[in-house]
């Protein structure tokens, strides 16, 4: 892995193209992102595939994208697939495949992690999903140790209509979350 990550980078976009279009068919499961040094090449590797090669990667790690992103390896390498896919298609995927999960992801060591990314790279638009998770399960996540922190962060990078939602959800259930060790914090905030 390592030999690939640390060799001279080709000179060509086509040759970068083809070196990463060699490692990717051989990525045919999730298994290189989880891996301790194998996420490292999976994030090189997401920077270097063109768009039909980041569609085949996803299309094939999407069914487990939930559990790659609650693992201590894999959730690097999911934040830096959220962080160079720019095409639409691609985001659809990526929010298809953690839309169901939002909780799971922001109660979890890991997976917070990469719905903090979400939340920092998405457009309003793409991550209206994580905000309707939130307002819909808020004294659940406001009252988790890692619940809290993403709360806070929602309000850190919502647009108005996003800050303003939260903000009611968060006023109509202070009571219950000051007396709370966590959601002291969001009401605070």
């Amino acid at each position: 892995f390592f030999f690939l990550m640390i060799r001279r980078p080709p000179r060509s976009t086509q040759s970068r193209s083809s070196a990463a279009s060699d490692v990717y068919k051989r990525q045919v499961h999730g298994d290189l992102m989880v891996n301790p040094f194998g996420n490292y090449l999976c994030q090189k590797l997401v920077e270097l595939c063109s768009k039909t090669q980041t569609l085949e990667i996803l299309q094939t790690v999407s069914p487990q994208l939930v559990s790659i992103c609650k693992n201590q390896h894999g959730t690097r390498a999911v934040q830096k697939l959220i962080e160079v896919v720019t095409d639409q298609t691609l985001v659809d995927i990526i929010i298809n495949s953690l839309s169901q999960s939002v909780v799971e992801l922001v109660t979890d060591n890991n997976g917070n992690h990469v719905i903090q990314k979400c939340l920092l790279v998405l457009t309003p638009f793409n991550k209206q999903f994580i905000y309707d998770a939130i307002i819909k399960h808020c004294v659940e996540i406001a009252t988790h140790k890692h619940g809290c922190c993403v709360i806070q962060r929602c309000l850190d990078y919502a647009n108005k209509k996003q800050k303003e939602d939260l903000t009611n959800v968060i006023v109509e259930n202070t009571l219950e979350l000051v007396q709370d060790q966590y959601g002291n914090y969001v009401t605070q905030y």
